[in-house]
């Protein structure tokens, strides 16, 4: 799926998220949503901080938006992270 970018991702979260950066060595990211909290690997920072403010954003974008600071795979790679912890949902554009 996705591979045409032919896709729409959808944050999940209903309210705003404050997304905080560890502290200590920064590696990780902190957040409170869907009844949890979340620590997830820094380097996802780009593509994270774009669904949040975007809430809904076709894969094309992400890619097109994060370019230069993330590889397509890295892009891809984040998004699958997120698609299977449940932050984002992912469907057919139109």
């Amino acid at each position: 799926t996705g591979a045409s970018g032919a896709t729409v991702l959808r944050w999940l979260a209903p309210r705003p998220v404050a997304i905080e950066v560890e502290e200590g060595l920064g590696r990780f990211l902190e957040f409170e949503c869907l009844g949890r909290e979340w620590h997830l690997p820094r380097w996802i920072e780009p593509v994270l901080r774009l669904l949040v403010e975007q809430r809904e954003v076709s894969r094309e974008v992400v890619y097109g938006g994060l370019e230069s600071q993330l590889t397509r795979v890295g892009v891809d790679q984040a998004l699958a992270l997120l698609l299977r912890q449940g932050l984002v949902a992912e469907f057919p554009a139109g």
